[in-house]
């Protein structure tokens, strides 16, 4: 109702209350890519123009999309987002996106039960490190191994021997999303995998 009011001072707070990690942010942008709202700065801050060409993707598919990395105009660090149209009598009027950066996600895969010798990141599109449990800090933004990347793009799911960029030899399964087109790569040390045999024999 705020938004159709076009009360954009009492949707800011209610996307600030909305907000639970100091990672992520909210921005609302109007067709011309204008921010309207932006929760990571003060209140009254006067906001840029960014490049149009995925809002109005969105505003035009009315469709929720996920960005590659991308330089945040605000935060001037890498970031990704999610966008969602934002649709009145069935005509786009906003676009309403989530920013995260990308240490947030990497919080994820590191509260999750993952073995400590296994290596699991999240790629973009075009096959660049969004999220690492090992080694974020040296990998965010960097390309994952041709030879992985080439055998994500050529098929949804599936396995495939090769070695980290650690140099550990490992046995990476893989699948890809159908929403953002991003993957996620779990690697497992094929010394873990071999263990049970060795110890049988």
């Amino acid at each position: 109702m705020t938004l159709t009011a076009g009360n954009f001072e009492a949707f800011r707070r209610q996307a600030e209350a909305a907000i639970t990690s100091e990672g992520a942010w909210i921005v609302l942008f109007d067709s011309g890519g204008q921010q309207l709202v932006n929760t990571r700065i003060t209140y009254r801050t006067p906001l840029p123009r960014t490049n149009p060409t995925r809002i109005t993707e969105t505003m035009r598919t009315q469709r929720i999309s996920v960005s590659d990395l991308f330089p945040g105009a605000i935060a001037r660090r890498l970031i990704v987002t999610v966008d969602v149209p934002v649709v009145r009598n069935g005509e786009s009027k906003y676009v309403l996106s989530m920013a995260l950066l990308p240490e947030t996600l990497t919080c994820v895969l590191e509260d999750c039960p993952i073995p400590a010798d296994w290596i699991v990141a999240i790629f973009d599109r075009k096959g660049l490190t969004i999220a690492r449990n090992v080694g974020a800090a040296r990998f965010i933004g960097q390309p994952g191994r041709p030879d992985l990347i080439a055998e994500v793009r050529e098929t949804p799911e599936g396995a495939i021997r090769n070695v980290s960029r650690e140099g550990i030899p490992l046995y990476n399964a893989f699948t890809r999303s159908e929403l953002s087109d991003w993957s996620v790569v779990v690697g497992v040390p094929l010394s873990t995998i071999n263990a049970p045999v060795r110890r049988a024999v």
